[in-house]
């Protein structure tokens, strides 16, 4: 059992170029499994708190994680749903550091030296990024972000992308635990319709 739930963002709804905030910063939103991986004892767990049975297929990158100190990572898991990235994780937060604003926390990440996961990078096999963030106090920016992500995926022939997912840059990570469907109302994901 994990002591908390991955935070869950409200769906966006509505035009993002109308929803554009500049207290959030966007981060690209991927097309895989939303987990919580314990770096540690490298077991992974779904949005409901259920053991992935494909954790295995992670193990590399459990142990960058877990070499970088990190007990506890909020990850999205590629594996399966398109042939890119194949057993790489995306490192989206860090729980261990609830304490600190995500714009720290993101800071932080960074810091680490992975490789961001954006639309100009490419993305290997059993690997681990971070999911780089444009600041919504540039709109245009954020728009080109999502723009250049349709791209992508037109180009890859997949849906690697599936839009963005806005994070407001002072909202600290709460260890939610009511269930799996609460929604976090300090981010927000866009996506656009496959």
């Amino acid at each position: 059992m994990i002591p908390f739930y991955p935070l869950r963002p409200k769906n966006g709804g509505g035009l993002l170029i109308e929803n554009v905030r500049a207290s959030h910063d966007y981060e690209c939103k991927f097309n895989g499994w939303r987990s919580v991986a314990n770096c540690k004892t490298r077991e992974m767990f779904n949005r409901q708190g259920e053991k992935l049975s494909i954790a295995a297929e992670f193990k590399d990158a459990l142990d960058v994680l877990g070499s970088l100190g990190i007990t506890w990572a909020d990850v999205e898991a590629l594996e399966r749903r398109h042939n890119v990235g194949r057993g790489t994780l995306i490192l989206l937060d860090l729980p261990d550091y609830r304490e600190l604003p995500y714009e720290a926390r993101h800071k932080l990440i960074k810091s680490f030296g992975l490789k961001p996961a954006g639309p100009s990078d490419k993305i290997e096999d059993k690997q681990v990024y971070y999911s780089p963030a444009v600041s919504g106090t540039d709109p245009q920016a954020v728009m080109k972000l999502w723009n250049d992500l349709k791209e992508v995926n037109q180009r890859l022939g997949a849906n690697f992308y599936e839009g963005v997912v806005s994070k407001k840059r002072d909202s600290l990570y709460v260890w939610q635990n009511r269930g799996p469907e609460v929604d976090f109302p300090f981010w927000m994901k866009h996506r656009w319709p496959f």
